[in-house]
C-alpha cells in the first residue's frame, strides 16, 4: 500500500512539473522585451494580413525587417497557390530571398534582422526561421498552451511513427555531388 502511494505522488509531481514546463514554454516570449516596430510598419504589416481575406486564407500578414527598413512582406497565399507552406512567414522569407539573392540573405547581419507577424508561427514557420538563421521573431497574437500540447503529441506520434529505410549511402554519394558538402569534407 505504501508503494502505490509513493508510486502516485511520484506521478503526480511529474504531470505537475510536466505541466509546469508546457506553460513557461509557451509563455517564455513574454520574458523579452519586444522590439518595437514603426506604425508605418504595423500598418503595412495588416495591410499584408487584410490581403489574404480576398483568397479565404487566414488573415496573417509578416514582415522580414532588416536595419529598421522593411526587407521583404508576406501574407497567407495557401489557397491561392495550392501550397501548404505559402504561410505568411515562409512568403516573407521566400520574398527576401528573392529580392537580394541567397548569398546576400545569408550574408545579413543576424542581429538587425527581424520577422515581424500578426500571429505567433506555427512549428513549420518556425523551421524556416530557425533554418535561415533569424535569431528575432515578433507576433502580434500568440498561441495557448494546448496549442503546444497538441503540437507536442503530434511530433511524439511522428517521432513514434518514423522508420528509415535502406538507402542511406545513396543519399550519401548525392551529398558527395553537391559542391557545399564536397568542400565541408575536404577541409
Amino acid at each position: 500500500m505504501m508503494k502505490r502511494k509513493i508510486v502516485s505522488r511520484t506521478l503526480t509531481i511529474l504531470f505537475f512539473l510536466f505541466m509546469l514546463a508546457y506553460f513557461f514554454q509557451s509563455e517564455l516570449y513574454r520574458l523579452h522585451p519586444d522590439k518595437a516596430i514603426t506604425e508605418s510598419q504595423e500598418n503595412i504589416l495588416w495591410k499584408e494580413a487584410a490581403q489574404s481575406l480576398s483568397t479565404s486564407d487566414v488573415p496573417i500578414g509578416a514582415l522580414i525587417i532588416y536595419d529598421d527598413t522593411i526587407l521583404s512582406t508576406g501574407h497567407n497565399t495557401v489557397l491561392p497557390d495550392s501550397n501548404v507552406a505559402a504561410h505568411a512567414e515562409i512568403n516573407a522569407i521566400n520574398n527576401a530571398i528573392r529580392k537580394i539573392g541567397s548569398v546576400s540573405f545569408s550574408k545579413l547581419d543576424r542581429k538587425k534582422l527581424i520577422l515581424v507577424s500578426t500571429f505567433e508561427p506555427c512549428q513549420m514557420c518556425q523551421g524556416a526561421i530557425n533554418e535561415n538563421h533569424i535569431l528575432h521573431t515578433s507576433f502580434m497574437k500568440g498561441k495557448g498552451i494546448y496549442h503546444w500540447l497538441k503540437n507536442d503529441a503530434q511530433q511524439f506520434r511522428y517521432e513514434w511513427n518514423r522508420r528509415q529505410s535502406e538507402g542511406d549511402e545513396k543519399q550519401d554519394s548525392l551529398f558527395m555531388l553537391h559542391p557545399k558538402f564536397r568542400k565541408q569534407n575536404q577541409k
